[in-house]
């Protein structure tokens, strides 16, 4: 059985940091052994076995027991460390977009609590459990795809939704229903169904010029970029996990001609469309960055 590198000292990131492309990892720890890392998005953890410390940057620190999980936003986690031998799930939300879909936040706002202490954890359910299982079963076996593991970390934040009480999950969750939740609920929402940033701008009710401020003072990138972004994501999905036609595919997604679409995907993919459906299908499949 593979097994995850464990980071014994907690000043170095490097073993897990150099895993590029990797979402979440499965993590096999004896007791005093530990994991740290600067965040630079939320970060689900699920302890599957044992018991960890998670340690705050402002020198607070929570007990996260087996079959309980939290949430650790970047920016204040420091550190988790076994209490005793303990094996933890970590999963990386690097798609706001995908945790808007699954855990609705925006519906979730009118039970947000009036607390703003870290470290709420949560019990996990039974069907979380299984979820948990399965998921750690393929990691150690090397399912290291980002489609894959997208796709797990979006299932798990739709178990989540199902699972529990919306106050439980406004509780877990407060640190992202800020005030403009409801700005990037739309968002989200809607990057999918349009083809330009006037567009996006138009059915926001607000002038292309305001749109784009406030879009990038609130998600750090231009709104072109997340367009760009996710046709990429969905050209590519489409190219490997469909058999549409590329022809199709290119029509699909509003490119004028097959020419067009090509060398947008050798532009943004590194790759025409047919290379990349052959590399993907080939036993020598690339992971998807």
């Amino acid at each position: 059985m593979s097994r995850f590198p464990v980071i014994e000292d907690l000043t170095d990131i490097a073993a897990y940091a150099s895993r590029a492309g990797n979402l979440a990892a499965a993590l096999d720890m004896g007791a005093g052994q530990g994991y740290a890392r600067e965040l630079k998005v939320p970060h689900l953890v699920l302890v599957h076995s044992g018991a960890v410390k998670v340690a705050f940057r402002d020198g607070n620190t929570v007990g996260v027991e087996s079959g309980k999980l939290i949430l650790v936003m970047p920016g204040n986690f420091v550190s988790f460390t076994a209490v005793e031998s303990s094996c933890v799930l970590v999963c990386g939300l690097y798609q706001e977009k995908q945790i808007y879909d699954r855990l609705q936040l925006a519906g979730l706002s009118r039970f947000r609590p009036a607390i703003s202490d870290q470290g709420y954890t949560l019990p996990m359910e039974d069907n979380l459990g299984v979820f948990v299982n399965g998921f750690i079963f393929f990691l150690r076996r090397g399912f290291s795809s980002p489609v894959y593991q997208g796709a797990k970390i979006s299932e798990l934040l739709y178990l989540m939704r199902v699972s529990y009480p919306k106050d439980k999950l406004a509780a877990l969750f407060y640190p992202l229903l800020g005030a403009e939740v409801y700005f990037k609920n739309f968002i989200f929402s809607h990057i999918g169904k349009v083809t330009s940033v006037n567009e996006l701008a138009q059915l926001a009710h607000m002038s292309a010029t305001g749109f784009r401020a406030k879009f990038q003072r609130l998600l750090g990138e231009s709104p072109s970029d997340m367009l760009t972004r996710y046709k990429t994501d969905m050209v590519l999905r489409d190219i490997l996990y469909t058999d549409l036609p590329l022809k199709e595919i290119s029509e699909k997604y509003g490119f004028n001609s097959i020419y067009v679409f090509s060398r947008f995907c050798k532009r943004e993919l590194g790759s025409s469309p047919g290379q990349l459906r052959k590399s993907g299908r080939s036993p020598g499949s690339r992971s998807i960055k």
